[in-house]
C-alpha cells in the first residue's frame, strides 16, 4: 500500500540530505504554521544547529517567534540583512554611491512604428531629465533648463542624449566625492523608508542594495553567513526582492553549505518588486519543490472554484481544523457557495474613450454592485476609484491625484503621501489614540526626541495633542511635526518641496505658460479648440502646456487648505481594511468570512480581466489579483463582472451558479 510521504516529512528529508526546498502551497494552506512547527522540531532534535527565519514583516517575526521561541534568529529581512553587514562599514562606504548615483541614459531599440518609437524616447528621456535635474537642484543647487520639448529633441536626439550623460556623470562625480569626505563610521541604517547624501544613511530599499552589492563583491562574506547558519528559512519568498534570492541562491547556496528553504505561494505574487516565482531554480535543480494542497481556510466550493485559477498544476483539497477540544471539524461544515452576478455590456469603453462612454459604463457597473449588494451583506474588494473613495472618506484627496495623474493616480498617490510622511503621522495618530504608548516613544526617538525625565513624556502628551485636530489641513500638521521633532524630516521630502518651488518658479517667468493658461481654463482644453481659436500651437507643445497646467493645480490643491488630517486617516483606514471596501491592489491578508469581488479594471492600464472566467491563456498577473481576492473567502465567495456576449459564452467554464442582471 502506497502511504504518501506529508510536506513536513519531505521537508525534513531534504534538510537530512542538505538539499534547498520550495515548500509550495495555496492560500489556507498552512505554510506558516509548518514553518513554526518545522522550527519548533528543530529546537528539539537539532538544537545545535544554527537557523535563521527572515520574514517581511515584524508582526510576522512575532508571532513565529512566540511559538519557536529564542533559540533561532527569527527576524523582518532588513533587520537580517542589517545584521550580516552592519559592522563592516568600510565596505560598505566603498559601494554606497551605487545608491544616490543615477544610471546614464542608454536609448531604446529602434521600432516599426518611427511615430511611437520617437513618442517613447522622448518620454523616456523627459523622466530621466526630470530626476537629473531633481537630483542636481537638491545636491549641487543647480537650476537646470527645462526639458526639451518632443520637436527639438527630435531633431537632436543623440546630441541631447550624450549632453545629459555627460551632466549625469558630472553628478554622480560630485555624490562619490560627497560621500568620499565623510568618515565610514558615519554610515548608519536609519530604519525608515529614505535614503539621505546628507547624513550618510541608508533606508530599506537602500539597505536592499547594499548587502546585494556586497555579498556579491564579497566571498568573505558569504562565507561568515555560512559560518554563522546552516538553514535559512524564507517566509513569503514571493515577495522577496529578486536580487536577494539570486544572491542567495547563485552566490551563498552555490558556494557554501547553507540550505535554504523558501515558503510561499507563486500565485500570490502580486508586488511589483518582489520576485513572484522561483520556478527557474526550480528547474535548474537548485531547489526541491514540495506541494502542499490542504486549505484550511475556504469552503469546499470555494475551493474548487480558486484551483480553476491557479496555473501551476496545484490543486487544493479541504483539510479538517482540529478543534479546541480536540475533534476534527466536520466536511459539513465547510460548505458554502460561489455565483457569478453579471449583467451584459458591449464595446467596452478603454482608457481613450470618451469621457461620457466611461461614465455610461461605470454607472451600470455601479448598478449591479448595489444591486447585488443589497441581497448580500459581504465585504467588497475592487480596486480603487472614485466612487469608493467617497465612501471611505477620502473622495478629495483621490480627485486630487486623480486629476493630475489619471491611470497611474493609485501608484502616485501611495508614493506622494509617504514621501510627504502623511504615512508617519497616521502611524503615531494610531499609536496615540489607541493609547500604545510604546509605538509613539519608538517612533518620537528615531525622529530625535528626547525622553529622559516624566517632564518629557508630559511635553510630549502635549504636543501630540497639539496636532491631531482632523480639520486642520495636513500640511500644516506635518510642518508642526517636524518643529516638534514627532516626524524625522526626511530628504525625499525635502527633494519633492523643492521640486515644486523650483517648477512653480518656471512657469511664473514664462509668457508663453500665462497665455495657455488663461485660454485652457477658459474653456479651450482641447488642441482643435485652442488652435481653432487662433492660438499657434502644435500638439505636442499642447501637451506639454497641458500637463504643466495640470501639476500647477495639483500643486496649489494638495497644498490647498481643504486637504486635512481626516481626509488621510480615511485613505489608510481603507487600506488598512477598516471600511466595508477593501482594495484588491497589493492586498493580501487573512480570511474573511463572506467576500464580494468585483472584477473590474475601473481603467487600471496594469490591469486586464477580460476573459479571465475562461479557459484562455490569461497573463498570470491578472489572474494572480483575481485569485488573492477570491481565496480571503472563508465560507461564501460573490463575483461581479460586466461582460460580452462572449464572455458570457464561457463563464460556466468557472461558475456552476451565474445569475444574469438586466438593466434598462
Amino acid at each position: 500500500m502506497d502511504i504518501k510521504i506529508t510536506p513536513f516529512n519531505q521537508v525534513l528529508s531534504c534538510l537530512e540530505s542538505e538539499t534547498s526546498f520550495l515548500l509550495q502551497g495555496g492560500a489556507g494552506s498552512g505554510k506558516t504554521e509548518t514553518l513554526k512547527k518545522l522550527l519548533d522540531h528543530l529546537s528539539r532534535s537539532m538544537p545545535d544547529k544554527k537557523v535563521a527565519c527572515i520574514t517581511h514583516t515584524n508582526l510576522a517575526a512575532n508571532e513565529i517567534k512566540a511559538r519557536a521561541g529564542d533559540l533561532h534568529s527569527i527576524s523582518t529581512i532588513h533587520s537580517f540583512l542589517n545584521g550580516i553587514i552592519k559592522s563592516y562599514k568600510l565596505d560598505i562606504h566603498k559601494i554606497i554611491h551605487e545608491i544616490f548615483q543615477l544610471d546614464e541614459f542608454v536609448a531604446g531599440e529602434a521600432m516599426e512604428d518611427e511615430k511611437e518609437y520617437k513618442k517613447l524616447e522622448h518620454d523616456r528621456y523627459k523622466k530621466k531629465y526630470e530626476k537629473y535635474a531633481d537630483k542636481a537642484y537638491f545636491i549641487l543647487g543647480y537650476k537646470e533648463d527645462k526639458v526639451l520639448g518632443k520637436r527639438d529633441y527630435d531633431n537632436k536626439s543623440s546630441t541631447a542624449n550624450e549632453a545629459l550623460n555627460e551632466k549625469i556623470r558630472h553628478l554622480n562625480g560630485e555624490i562619490k566625492d560627497a560621500i568620499n569626505r565623510v568618515p565610514s563610521h558615519k554610515i548608519t541604517y536609519n530604519e525608515t523608508a529614505f535614503d539621505s547624501l546628507r547624513e550618510l544613511s541608508f533606508g530599506h530599499d537602500g539597505l536592499i542594495k547594499v548587502a546585494v552589492s556586497l555579498f556579491r563583491k564579497y566571498p568573505k562574506l558569504r562565507k561568515i553567513l555560512s559560518d554563522k547558519y546552516d538553514y535559512i528559512f524564507v517566509d513569503e519568498y514571493q515577495d522577496t526582492s529578486p536580487d536577494v534570492v539570486k544572491v542567495f541562491l547563485d552566490y551563498v547556496a552555490a558556494g557554501t553549505d547553507v540550505t535554504f528553504g523558501f515558503f510561499g505561494d507563486s500565485m500570490q505574487g502580486i508586488y511589483e518588486d518582489g520576485i513572484g516565482d522561483v520556478d527557474a531554480y526550480v528547474l535548474s535543480g537548485a531547489l526541491h519543490k514540495i506541494n502542499k494542497e490542504d486549505n484550511f481556510r475556504c469552503s469546499e466550493q470555494v475551493i474548487k472554484f480558486i484551483n480553476k485559477l491557479r496555473d501551476d498544476g496545484l490543486e487544493q483539497k479541504v483539510a479538517l481544523k482540529k478543534m479546541d477540544g480536540g475533534e476534527s471539524e466536520s466536511l459539513e461544515s465547510r460548505q458554502g457557495r460561489v455565483k457569478l452576478f453579471c449583467a451584459v455590456h458591449t464595446d467596452k469603453p478603454h482608457s481613450s474613450s470618451s469621457s461620457e462612454q466611461k461614465e455610461a459604463y461605470q454607472n451600470k457597473l455601479y448598478r449591479l454592485i448595489e444591486k447585488t449588494q443589497a441581497s448580500v451583506d459581504y465585504k467588497t474588494l475592487m480596486l480603487t476609484n472614485k466612487a469608493i473613495a467617497s465612501k471611505a472618506g477620502f473622495g478629495r484627496l483621490y480627485e486630487i491625484f486623480n486629476s493630475r495623474f489619471g491611470q497611474s493616480t493609485n501608484e502616485n498617490l501611495e508614493k506622494i503621501l509617504s514621501a510627504c510622511h502623511f504615512l508617519d503621522l497616521y502611524n503615531l495618530y494610531e499609536a496615540f489614540a489607541s493609547n500604545e504608548h510604546w509605538k509613539v516613544i519608538e517612533q518620537v526617538k528615531k525622529s530625535g526626541f528626547l525622553i529622559d525625565s516624566v517632564n518629557d513624556k508630559e511635553i510630549l502628551l502635549r504636543s501630540l495633542s497639539s496636532i491631531f485636530d482632523l480639520t486642520v489641513p495636513i500640511h500644516d500638521l506635518t510642518r508642526r511635526a517636524f518643529e516638534l521633532k514627532l516626524i524625522k524630516r526626511s530628504e525625499a521630502y525635502d527633494r519633492f518641496i523643492k521640486r515644486k518651488d523650483l517648477f512653480l518658479e518656471q512657469l511664473e517667468g514664462s509668457h508663453r505658460y500665462r497665455e495657455f493658461k488663461e485660454a485652457f481654463i477658459g474653456g479651450l482644453n482641447t488642441h482643435s479648440r485652442l488652435s481653432k481659436s487662433g492660438f499657434e500651437i502644435d500638439e505636442y507643445e499642447f501637451r506639454d502646456l497641458e500637463r504643466d497646467c495640470k501639476r500647477e493645480i495639483f500643486y496649489t490643491n494638495y497644498f490647498g487648505f481643504d486637504l486635512t488630517l481626516k481626509d488621510v486617516i480615511c485613505y489608510y483606514d481603507y487600506l488598512g481594511e477598516k471600511t466595508n471596501y477593501i482594495t484588491m491592489h497589493k492586498t493580501k491578508g487573512s480570511g474573511i468570512q463572506n467576500v464580494l469581488v468585483v472584477v473590474d479594471e475601473f481603467f487600471w492600464r496594469d490591469y486586464n480581466f477580460k476573459n479571465i472566467f475562461s479557459s484562455k491563456d490569461i497573463l498570470s498577473e491578472n489572474r494572480k489579483i483575481i485569485y488573492v481576492a477570491c481565496s480571503r473567502a472563508i465560507e461564501n465567495l460573490i463575483c461581479v463582472k460586466l461582460v460580452d456576449e462572449v464572455e458570457l459564452s464561457t463563464v460556466s467554464d468557472f461558475f456552476e451558479d451565474v445569475e444574469v442582471l438586466e438593466f434598462d
